[in-house]
């Protein structure tokens, strides 16, 4: 099927060659009747005015008629019938109109071959049939003026002369009504030009305009590619046809990755130039029967079709195309200036085997297309069942959380930081989701869908706000001045919003919290995805005073410039490198590497998931800054933070949680 139906025809650019076109079908319409009425009225003429000549005078005139409307009849089924619209339209125009002018010369000649000098009332007949045969050919021609003025002239002007000249009062009459016919011939020839050409544009405007709304329906503005509408019915068939036939097909869900930070930190008038870039390339890659569309955003969706009867081979012929449309979008771009990289992630649901409706089939693409950005981006997948299932389980949690969030229904639990001495100098706050009505709901399985979709932004909100309101109470309360920040996990997707900062500093503002009293923890992605605008945001935000920490170091990028170009005060070692501490000795060498980096870059270092006493001594003996885990404390609510630090010492030694053996 194609992928695109809109008659190119009916842009306005090609207006003038579609009336062009419009005219000269006009004027082969009318050949049949016209040269009917020629040869009728050649016979008629020879008959009634035989006396007007000799008779092979006559039989060669009327042999030259008959030959001539028999040349332009075949002209006629050659051009109309047989070649048609593959001709080249000046060609069919100028075999028409030389039609035209040779039939009035034919018939001026009449007047000249014919004449009956000495035979008044043959020439009256003359006229008339003349007169007649001028009438049907301007009305026959009048779609071009220029050629229906030329035949009248060609026709009438020889009985003009010879009758003015014939030197009769009759004569003379009858030259002078035949010149006032003519005239008025012209005239009628004038405004039926006027009165068809007007007809025809707005006959084709008319058409423009109903295929400007078939367009809008079904076709996505930006891009020109069939919409969700579109696609649905195509699909529709073409499941109907793979059904009857046995054939399989595939459904190719694809989105540009990153597309997002690319839109909003260039624009929209870039990112709509990277969609329009990208479709002309799916367009390029596909074949023709197979449709390329736009579901809206950055995603598209590709139909294949009627790839294999066999179930293997079609999988291996669809996850070919997949791959090569995946390297076309990752080439680069050029866009107003602007070179871009992006990339897509693409799933692939076939059919009808994974799904007997349009629907199903796009929620499987869907899925199969999120496994491809859970494995990195950049990548193929396949829809596989039991990832439905999974689907459906995080439409849920999201449908959930999206209530939550509404009805304030998380809470903001904070794990206490310490120090070498055993000191609570700081927290972290981490999100909960308590008494939500699901099963074992952690915030492994919640905090990831809210980034995914679009409740990041909500999300993201509620927690600095809460995070900011927490502070300023954690600081009002006795022991509060001792709590040095507090840490606020921060996604790369939230962090890249345009307006983070002022948002930050409003909150901040808004609850009288120190901008050094947040310590904003950020992932070594957020860091290199788009460093420009992590650095500008960065230096902004330090400029005030706001804190920064790089989570779960050294499980990121391998690069580690960022740390001498960005302002960043600490590092915290990810919880599976210190659980592996004293069992591998893999992980001792990267926590004692980590640790001696930090000191040399004047860095601080915050161990995470310290569970054990022997793991806590060898951060101490490597002279780990501070600690983080189930050894001291687990994540509290803030009333029983604000119950620790009160009754807390200033200092001392360590006491650990006593529920440090279950940690």
């Amino acid at each position: 099927m194609p992928t695109d139906q809109s008659d190119q025809s009916l842009r306005p650019d090609a207006a003038p060659a579609v009336i062009l076109r419009q005219r000269i079908d006009l004027l082969y319409d009318a050949v049949p009747l016209s040269l009917f009425g020629v040869s009728a009225g050649a016979f008629l003429t020879v008959w009634l005015i035989s006396r007007g000549a000799p008779d092979g005078v006559q039989f060669a005139w009327l042999a030259t008629a008959l030959a001539l409307s028999a040349f332009r009849l075949l002209g006629y089924f050659y051009f109309r019938r047989g070649a048609g619209d593959q001709a080249p339209q000046r060609l069919r125009l100028t075999w028409a109109l030389g039609g035209v002018v040779f039939n009035g010369l034919v018939w001026g000649s009449t007047s000249l071959l014919l004449f009956p000098a000495g035979d008044p009332e043959g020439q009256v007949v003359l006229a008339f049939v003349i007169a007649g045969i001028t009438a049907g050919g301007v009305n026959a021609v009048s779609v071009f003026l220029v050629p229906s003025l030329l035949f009248t002239a060609l026709v009438l002007s020889p009985l003009i002369g010879r009758l003015w000249l014939s030197e009769s009062e009759l004569g003379s009459g009858v030259a002078l009504a035949c010149l006032l016919y003519a005239l008025l011939l012209a005239f009628s020839a004038v405004r039926h030009n006027r009165t068809l050409i007007d007809s025809l544009q707005m006959r084709h405007a008319r058409e423009q305009a109903e295929a400007d709304i078939v367009r809008q329906a079904y076709h996505d503005p930006l891009t020109n590619l069939p919409n969700r509408r579109m696609l649905l019915e195509y699909l529709h068939q073409d499941l109907a046809l793979a059904r009857r036939h046995g054939h399989l097909g595939a459904l190719v869900f694809l989105d540009l990755d990153r597309f997002k930070t690319v839109n909003d930190s260039l624009g929209h008038q870039i990112g709509d130039g990277l969609l329009q870039a990208a479709a002309a390339r799916l367009r390029a890659e596909i074949k023709d029967g197979d449709t390329a569309s736009r579901l809206g955003g950055d995603e598209f969706v590709l139909l294949f079709t009627e790839l294999s009867k066999d179930p293997v081979e079609a999988a291996y012929l669809a996850r070919q195309a997949a791959e090569q449309v995946r390297l076309a979008l990752a080439e680069p771009y050029r866009i107003d200036g602007h070179d871009l990289h992006v990339s897509a992630s693409i799933g692939i649901a076939l059919y009808p085997s994974d799904g007997d409706d349009p629907d199903a089939l796009l929620r499987a693409a869907d899925t199969a297309m999120y496994r491809a950005k859970e494995a990195g981006r950049n990548a193929v997948r396949f829809f596989l069942p039991e990832m439905q299932a999974a689907a459906v389980a995080r439409m849920e949690l999201e449908r959930a959380l999206r209530l939550a969030l509404t009805n304030n229904a998380l809470e903001l639990h904070f794990q206490p930081q310490i120090d070498g001495s055993g000191r609570v100098i700081g927290a972290e706050a981490l999100a909960r989701w308590p008494g939500s009505g699901l099963t074992d709901v952690s915030p492994e399985e919640f905090v990831p869908v809210a980034e995914e979709s679009g409740l990041v932004y909500a999300f993201g909100d509620w927690v600095l706000e809460q995070a900011c309101a927490a502070m300023g109470a954690i600081r009002a309360a006795p022991g509060g001045a001792r709590i040095q920040r507090l840490g606020v996990n921060v996604s790369p997707r939230y962090f890249r919003r345009p307006s983070f900062a002022e948002d930050l500093e409003f909150l901040m503002h808004h609850h009288e919290v120190e901008p050094s009293a947040i310590e904003l923890e950020i992932t070594e992605r957020t860091l290199v995805e788009d460093i420009e605008d992590t650095t500008a945001k960065m230096e902004r935000l330090r400029a005030v005073g706001v804190r920064f920490a790089i989570d779960d170091f050294g499980t990121g990028y391998s690069s580690l410039a960022y740390l001498k170009r960005l302002p960043v005060d600490s590092l915290k070692i990810d919880r599976s490198f210190v659980r592996d501490l004293l069992s591998d000795a893999s992980a001792a060498v990267i926590v004692t590497a980590i640790l001696d980096l930090a000191r040399h870059l004047g860095l601080k270092v915050v161990a995470e998931g310290v569970e054990t006493p022997e793991a806590h001594a060898f951060l101490l003996r490597h002279r780990c800054d501070e600690f983080q885990g189930f050894l001291f404390h687990r994540p509290m609510t803030l009333p029983d933070f604000l119950s620790l630090i009160a009754t807390a010492p200033a200092s001392g030694p360590l006491r650990l949680s006593p529920t440090s053996s279950t940690g």
